[in-house]
């Protein structure tokens, strides 16, 4: 009907608003000039009323709300309007915070913004005389708004796991990433051993009520978290720590405050793109890292980029390592100050200035 509308419109058609409960449409928005249709499939959001909603919540008829107005409504898209395909790669964010609560989000996988589905507390940080009052239930305690369930646990770790565990199946999706601190260290190996799937992104965030973490804490981490495309460390490390293990592989990693990364972790590192603020590495160890790259090294990185905790000289790099200063503009590479050149062939830009480092791995061209 939608295409049969958009067909008679011609050129005075806008694309339909639509949106979706997985592969079914909800609600459709069609304009021609002034003219506007709305559909509207009630069924769709009866059919998992709050109230519906399985035994373990408990719930009664006087609850009100419906799941996929939660979220799926405009409302809750700030304009934006999704088509099938995207709609289709929801994922879930599983978030271990430092305020006390573990969260599993949901949104498209190309979201900046997710929406929290479910939010585990622990019972100590339920505010008794708040509006609406909490419903009691075996194990734990809830509280609904038109943002988001809220949970209260004894246990906020076997909370965290249940709303995990269930929105994962409602929504019959993958964990997608891993956000914690110190203090969800533990979800790690549940996610890794929950599903066979691997998380696309880890995320290990800095707790502002612990200045340092343990050495042990942040071997572990390092050592057993795993993810396909983001590995992110904001995490504070103390000043004398090392890591003797290997990193990767995975497409991305950033670090916040990289003091201690070494010239033999950047050497190991297996990653496309890198990039470390904080970092201590000297020029000498720049020196080392290219010839180790010219050499063949470290062949699947195609972006290092360092911003560097202090002052640094380059001068002397173009004689140590007979790169050439490269002021083509063709519009064939990527503009940078000098060039190295592979064993193989393959060509690197760089830009430096006192406090940064930044090199850019060029494409092959195609031989024609």
């Amino acid at each position: 009907m939608l295409a049969e509308l958009n067909r008679q419109a011609g050129i005075h058609a806008r694309d339909p608003k639509v949106i979706l409960n997985g592969m079914t449409i909800i609600t459709a928005e069609f304009k021609c000039k002034k003219q506007k249709l709305h559909f509207r499939d009630s069924m769709q959001f009866l059919a998992m009323a709050l109230a519906k909603m399985p035994e373990a919540f408990e719930l009664s008829g006087e609850v009100k709300g419906f799941l996929p107005h939660l979220y799926n409504h405009p409302d809750n898209y700030r304009s934006h309007n999704y088509s099938v395909d995207g709609y289709n790669k929801n994922t879930i964010e599983v978030f271990e915070d430092y305020d006390s609560r573990g969260r599993a989000g949901i949104g498209l996988e190309w979201e900046k913004d997710w929406k929290a589905v479910l939010s585990a507390y622990h019972i100590s940080e339920l505010d008794e005389p708040s509006e609406p009052k909490p419903i009691e239930t075996n194990g734990f305690k809830r509280v609904f708004s038109l943002e988001s369930i809220d949970l209260y646990f004894e246990d906020r770790v076997m909370g965290t796991k249940w709303i995990v565990d269930y929105v994962a199946d409602l929504f019959n999706l993958n964990v997608h990433s891993l956000v914690i601190d110190r203090n969800g260290i533990w979800a790690i190996d549940w996610i890794n051993n929950r599903q066979e799937k691997m998380l696309e992104c880890f995320k290990f965030d800095k707790n502002p009520k612990y200045h340092l973490n343990a050495e042990k804490d942040l071997n572990y981490v390092l050592r057993n978290a795993r993810a396909s495309d983001y590995f992110v460390l904001n995490d504070m490390f103390p000043v004398n720590y090392r890591f003797d293990g290997i990193l990767g592989p995975v497409n991305h990693l950033l670090i916040s405050h990289g003091h201690w990364v070494t010239l033999d972790n950047l050497m190991t590192f297996d990653f496309i793109k890198i990039k470390v603020r904080g970092s201590r590495i000297s020029v000498t160890d720049l020196h080392s890292f290219l010839r180790h790259w010219r050499a063949g090294g470290s062949h699947q990185m195609t972006y290092l980029g360092l911003q560097l905790e202090t002052y640094r000289n380059f001068e002397r790099l173009e004689e140590e390592l007979e790169i050439i200063e490269d002021r083509l503009r063709n519009g064939d590479e990527r503009n940078g100050d000098y060039s190295i050149t592979r064993n193989d062939g393959v060509k690197a830009v760089m830009r430096f200035g006192t406090q940064s480092f930044v090199m850019t791995v060029l494409p092959p061209r195609e031989i024609i």
